[in-house]
C-alpha cells in the first residue's frame, strides 16, 4: 500500500466535484508526470470514501422517503445514468473514439440539461474533431455553469485560436492560467495566441512561463525562439536550438529552427544545411519542408523548390505560405496567372498575413501592373510589416512608387 498524498486527495476530490470521471482524472495526473500505480491507489481511495459518504446519504434519503415521498429521493439522488454515461463518454473520448463519446455525452444531457461536465466532454469531443464552432459552443455553456473549471477555459482558448480569434483566445488562456497557474499547456496555447496577434513580448513571456513548468517540450523552445526572432533579438533565439540540439542532436524542430534564423539573415546555404538536416530526422517535418523549399527558391533551384512546395500542398492543402512560394516562384518565371492565382490563394487562406500582400505587390510589379501593386503594398503596410522585414518592403514600396 502506498502512501498517501494529500494534496493529491484533494486534487481528486476537487475534480470529482466538477464531475470529471475516474478515466480523465487519471489521465490528467499522469500527464502531469504522476506515477499510474500511485494515481490509482488515490482514486480508488477517494472513491471509496466517496461511496462510504453516498452509503450514510442514502440511509438519511431513505428516511425522508418515509417521512416524504418518493419523488424526493429521485430529486436528491444523481441519476446512476448520469454517471454511467460520464464515465463512458471520458472513455470514448480518451481512446479516440470521439463521436461515440459526443453521443455519451448527449445522453447526459437528456438526464441532466445542466451538467457542466458534459458540456466540457462536448467541447473537447469537438475540439478533437476540429468542429471549432460547437467547441466553442459547448465549452462556453461548461465554464457559465462552472466558472471554476480551468480546462474548460483551456478548451475554450484552443476552440477560438483554431477560428483566429486570438483577443477571445487570450481571455480564455489567461482565466484558465488564473484558475491553474500550474499547467504548462495553458501558457504554450497563450504564447501562441500572443504571438499570432503580434504580441511578441507578452508571447515570449507566456513562453518562458511555459517552459519554467516543464521545460522538456521542444515546442515550447520554438515558439520562445520565434518571439525573440520577431523582437530582433536573434543571438537569443539562435541559442535556444544549439541547447537543444546539444541536449538532442536528432531533434528535428531544433534544426529547422535554426535553419529559419539563418534564411533570416540571408545565408540561404547554411539555412538549406540546416532545413536538409531536419528533414533528414524527420522526413515528415512540413515546417523543415516549407523552409528548404523557401532557401532553394532564393538559391534559384527553382525545379527542388517546386517539387517541395507540391509536397507541402499534397500533405495539407491549406497551407498559405506554400501558395505564396508558389507565387514568388512563378512570378520569376515569368508564368503571370499561376504566380497571382496562387499568391490570392494565399491571401484568401491567411488574409491577415501582411508579407502575402507584399508578395502580391513584389508580383504586379515584376509584370509592371505598377497601380495594383502600389494597392497591395498599401495594404501590407496597413496590416503591419513586421520589424526584421521593414527594410527590404521599404526598398520594394519605394521601387512602386516611383513606377506608379
Amino acid at each position: 500500500m502506498l502512501s498517501m498524498d494529500q494534496k493529491l486527495i484533494d486534487y481528486i476530490k476537487k475534480e470529482k466535484d466538477k464531475s470529471f470521471s475516474d478515466e480523465q482524472i487519471r489521465a490528467e495526473l499522469i500527464k502531469a508526470g504522476h506515477e499510474a500505480a500511485k494515481v490509482d491507489e488515490h482514486i480508488k481511495a477517494v472513491t471509496g470514501q466517496h461511496h462510504k459518504s453516498k452509503g450514510k446519504m442514502t440511509a438519511v434519503i431513505l428516511i425522508l422517503v418515509i417521512a416524504f415521498s418518493i419523488g424526493f429521493y429521485y430529486i436528491t439522488n444523481p441519476s446512476d445514468a448520469v454517471t454511467e454515461h460520464l464515465d463512458s463518454g471520458w472513455g470514448y473520448y480518451f481512446s479516440g473514439n470521439y463521436n461515440d463519446a459526443i453521443a455519451e455525452f448527449n445522453s447526459v444531457l437528456e438526464e441532466d440539461q445542466n451538467n457542466a461536465g458534459a458540456y466540457s466532454g462536448l467541447g473537447a469531443s469537438y475540439l478533437k474533431l476540429k468542429d471549432y464552432d460547437n467547441a466553442i459552443e459547448n465549452f462556453e455553456k461548461a465554464v457559465n455553469l462552472n466558472s471554476a473549471d480551468d480546462r474548460s477555459y483551456a478548451g475554450l482558448g484552443w476552440g477560438y485560436y483554431n477560428t483566429r480569434e486570438y483577443d477571445k483566445a487570450i481571455d480564455a488562456f489567461n482565466k484558465a492560467a488564473g484558475l491553474n497557474p500550474n499547467d504548462d499547456s495553458v501558457y504554450n496555447g497563450l504564447g501562441l495566441a500572443y504571438f499570432k496577434n503580434k504580441e511578441y513580448d507578452n508571447a515570449k513571456t507566456a513562453f518562458e512561463k511555459a517552459i519554467e513548468l516543464n521545460p522538456n517540450i521542444v515546442s515550447y523552445y520554438s515558439g520562445l525562439r520565434q518571439s525573440y526572432y520577431y523582437l530582433g533579438d536573434y543571438g537569443q533565439s539562435q541559442a535556444i536550438f544549439e541547447k537543444i540540439i546539444a541536449v538532442d542532436p536528432e531533434n528535428s524542430q531544433a534544426y529547422a529552427g535554426l535553419g529559419w534564423i539563418y534564411f533570416g539573415s540571408g545565408n540561404f546555404n547554411t539555412s538549406a544545411d540546416y532545413f536538409e538536416n531536419a528533414l533528414k530526422f524527420n522526413s515528415s517535418d512540413d515546417n523543415a519542408r516549407l523552409g528548404l523549399a523557401k532557401s532553394l527558391y532564393e538559391l534559384k533551384a527553382y525545379n527542388r523548390s517546386l517539387q517541395l512546395f507540391n509536397e507541402l500542398l499534397d500533405s495539407n492543402p491549406d497551407n498559405d505560405d506554400a501558395y505564396a512560394g508558389l507565387g514568388l516562384l512563378y512570378t520569376d518565371l515569368g508564368n503571370n496567372e499561376i504566380a497571382l492565382q496562387d499568391i490570392n490563394k494565399a491571401i484568401e487562406l491567411n488574409p491577415q498575413n501582411p508579407l502575402h500582400y507584399v508578395r502580391l505587390a513584389y508580383s504586379y510589379l515584376s509584370f509592371e501592373d505598377y497601380g495594383l501593386a502600389k494597392e497591395a503594398i498599401d495594404q501590407a503596410y496597413q496590416l503591419g510589416i513586421p520589424e526584421q522585414f521593414k527594410a527590404s518592403t521599404d526598398e520594394l514600396r519605394d521601387k512602386i512608387y516611383e513606377k506608379a
